[in-house]
């Protein structure tokens, strides 16, 4: 007797799910928010005049979106 290959889109919710980040992506979702908040990131550093270097600025700028979207996900 073969086994059966677990296919996502047998599960209604699943599919529904991929359906939906088909269209995030196709809308560029990701990309858009990602733009959004690099640019006020680096707005931040700019008004306050803070210099740090590329690996602290992509250190601290991956922290915040990290927390960012956790409390984002926390509120829903």
């Amino acid at each position: 007797m073969a086994s059966q290959l677990f296919n996502p889109f047998d599960n209604p919710d699943e599919q529904l799910k991929q359906k939906a980040l088909l269209h995030m992506k196709k809308e560029l979702v990701n990309e858009k928010m990602m733009a959004l908040t690099q640019d006020a990131y680096a707005e931040f550093l700019r008004r306050e005049t803070i210099v740090v270097t590329r690996n602290e600025k992509r250190s601290l700028f991956r922290a915040m979106l990290k927390e960012m979207f956790d409390d984002m996900l926390a509120n829903l």
